[in-house]
């Protein structure tokens, strides 16, 4: 009497199933990979001969990694200047000037907007300087 294995039945199926793929031609014959070859790489077969110290040495390597992303995300966190950001603005709208759809017209006129705006608040900060105010004043000058 022959004892049914559900293991050995769903891995058949399985089989079957990528069988007809292949047939179809939806996989590639070269692209099937054995499930012992998938559950432990070639790669991950030599793990054991790892030593302490090369494991130590991986995570010091590692934490150096995590240090130089968050010393790039602080860079990035800085706020670009009013020139970049007025830099950036026309290069999206050069871009979208290619882009025949609604929300392409919408956001050039938000960027338009942003771009006189951005000018009109550095002319508010603006103050009016005499000639005089480039000169320096000699206290000790002698006539």
């Amino acid at each position: 009497m022959e004892i049914n294995n559900p293991i050995s039945h769903a891995e058949q199926e399985v089989m079957d199933s990528l069988a007809q793929l292949e047939s179809k031609g939806v996989l590639q014959p070269k692209n099937r990979m054995d499930l012992r070859e998938l559950l432990n790489p070639k790669g991950e077969q030599d793990l054991d001969d790892i030593s302490d110290e090369e494991i130590f040495e991986a995570v010091l390597s590692m934490q150096d990694t995590e240090q130089e992303t968050i010393e790039i995300d602080v860079a990035v966190d800085k706020r670009p200047s009013r020139k970049e950001a007025i830099a950036a603005s026309l290069t999206l709208q050069a871009y979208l000037k290619e882009i025949n759809k609604p929300f392409a017209r919408q956001l050039e006129a938000r960027l338009a907007s942003f771009g006189r705006q951005t000018h009109l608040d550095q002319f508010q900060v603006m103050h009016n300087t005499q000639i005089t105010d480039y000169f320096t004043q000699q206290s000790d000058r002698v006539i």
